[in-house]
């Protein structure tokens, strides 16, 4: 009877051990082998005990056959029914030999493979013991370079610090230096802009100077003897007027036979705005601001060439730039240390305007007043009153912020200058801050107030410098006002009028008189 197969009993304790220490995807691989075994194992068991009855059975009817010796067809065909279920079984049985020796050969490959896995795990365990050591000394490393690093920045942020100190210390030179280098400039620019105007000689006009020799000599010495001239104190006055006229005619020949009319009005008002709308040269403007700018009055004229000169006391001349004549504010004179006013009584500013509105006129920028605001203001008062005074016609400027009335001091200074009527243009500046319906009230009240004080006024216009337009109008516009005055004034005829005011003189003296003036 042939034996039944055994697995080899290492091989079933081997699968134990790999199964404890695999780890654990490939225990399970283990404890699956293993019962995969465990069955090839109860499975073979089976078929061996079914192979040993067949093959008992097999074998004794062999036996009986033999031993009865029949040969009967039955019993032949029993025989080979027999043999073929021996083949069959012999057949199973080699399938099953097969299935256990291609077992034996997974094991097998198994078992080389878990060998394999094992080298790789040493080697594995072996590299990462080289990598933990490797890692060790990298971490040693980062820690020992962090704190250098740390260090550095340590030192790089004391350094920022230092050079942020040394940087606004620097700053703080260069600005100490700016500001030196300015107020040097500054200094120097004043120290020349004095001395330019005092170095300047007056224009030389025999007419002038023979008119000049009358009045202070030959005049004095006259009114000393004759007993019998009226009013010599007025007479006198009014000869010096007439020189002054003259002088003023000889300095600057370009107001001569042009009608002056003042722009006046208090501080920040815009009156000097007012004129810029006017203006179409771009590099020539008035100052403006806030704070009072205009200190020195100024005539604007209408030309073709522009210009801006200043005038001496004695009316010599020079030119000025458009910076250095923004720059003459109040701020500015009184860094000065003295009226700037007193060696430079005036400017005369020459620029593109419209002919048909400027041709014959003359613009005078007066300086603006604040009521109540100490000695310069009432300075300011004074030489605004007197270059009013000298013009044929005002135009009185109230800037509509905040209020926007004619104040009691505005309607005094008009009362003082004589201009009204036809002569006086009031004027509401910046009137695109304010509504229509408030600006027709505003014009309403300045009218009431001009009524009730005795003053009666051309026209009263509200308009807006910034953007060159007239809202609202009450009698004359603010054009035919420009118009009515834009003509020639007969500055000789003003002088002949004068003139007649005094009694005749001695024939000898009132001819000498009569050809200077002439001459002039």
């Amino acid at each position: 009877m042939m034996k039944c197969p055994e697995l080899h009993p290492q091989a079933l304790k081997n699968i134990d051990r790999l199964g404890r220490f695999w780890s654990f995807p490939r225990k399970k691989l283990a404890d699956d082998i293993r019962a995969y075994l465990d069955t090839f194992q109860r499975d073979t068991h089976a078929l061996h005990e079914q192979f040993s009855l067949v093959d008992a059975s097999s074998v004794k009817q062999l036996a009986d056959l033999v031993h009865l010796g029949t040969h009967s067809k039955q019993q032949q065909v029993q025989i080979n029914n027999l043999d073929k279920q021996l083949a069959q079984q012999n057949d199973c049985i080699a399938e099953l030999t097969k299935c256990y020796e291609d077992e034996q050969i997974k094991k097998n490959e198994a078992r080389t493979q878990h060998i394999q896995t094992q080298a790789q795990n040493s080697q594995l365990q072996a590299r990462q013991v080289e990598d933990a050591e490797r890692i060790g000394q990298l971490e040693t490393l980062v820690s020992k370079q962090s704190g250098e690093l740390q260090e550095k920045h340590q030192n790089i942020a004391q350094l920022q610090e230092a050079t942020e100190q040394l940087k606004s210390f620097h700053d703080g030179l260069k600005d100490n230096f700016n500001k030196i280098q300015n107020l040097h400039m500054t200094l120097q620019e004043k120290f020349s802009l004095v001395q330019s105007i005092l170095v300047l000689e007056a224009p030389r006009n025999a007419g002038l100077e023979t008119f000049n020799q009358l009045l202070h000599h030959e005049y004095l010495n006259f009114a000393s003897r004759e007993f019998s001239l009226a009013d010599e104190a007025g007479a006198l006055i009014e000869l010096q007027a007439i020189h002054k006229e003259l002088e003023l005619i000889v300095a600057f020949p370009g107001i001569y036979n042009r009608t002056q009319v003042a722009v006046a009005g208090g501080f920040s008002s815009g009156k000097s705005q007012f004129i810029n709308s006017f203006i179409h040269t771009k590099d020539i403007r008035l100052a403006v601001g806030m704070n009072p700018v205009t200190v020195v009055p100024s005539y604007v004229i209408c030309a073709e060439q522009p210009a801006i000169r200043g005038y001496s006391a004695n009316r010599g001349s020079l030119n000025l730039g458009q910076e250095l004549y923004s720059s003459l504010s109040h701020e500015y004179v009184e860094s000065l240390g003295f009226d700037l006013r007193k060696i430079m009584p005036f400017i005369t500013v020459e620029v593109c305007m419209e002919e048909n509105l400027f041709e014959h006129l003359c613009l005078i920028d007066t300086p603006g007043y604040n009521p109540g605001g100490g000695q310069a203001m009432e300075i300011d008062y004074n030489v605004a009153q007197k270059y009013a005074k000298q013009a044929s016609a005002m135009i009185w400027v109230i800037g509509l912020d905040p209020a926007g009335t004619i104040t009691q001091s505005d309607l005094d200074f008009i009362a003082k200058t004589k201009l009204t009527g036809e002569y006086l243009y009031i004027l509401l500046n910046k009137a695109d801050i304010k509504s229509n319906e408030a600006i027709e009230n505003i014009i309403c009240q300045v009218n009431f107030d001009l009524s009730n004080y005795g003053l009666e006024a051309a026209g009263i216009s509200a308009y807006s410098s910034r953007q060159k337009k007239t809202y609202q109008s009450h009698g004359q516009l603010l054009e035919d006002f420009l118009h009515t005055h834009n003509h020639k004034y007969d500055a000789l005829g003003r002088i002949e009028k004068n003139k007649q005011r005094f009694r005749p003189l001695p024939t000898s003296h009132r001819s000498r008189f009569i050809y200077s003036k002439k001459t002039a």
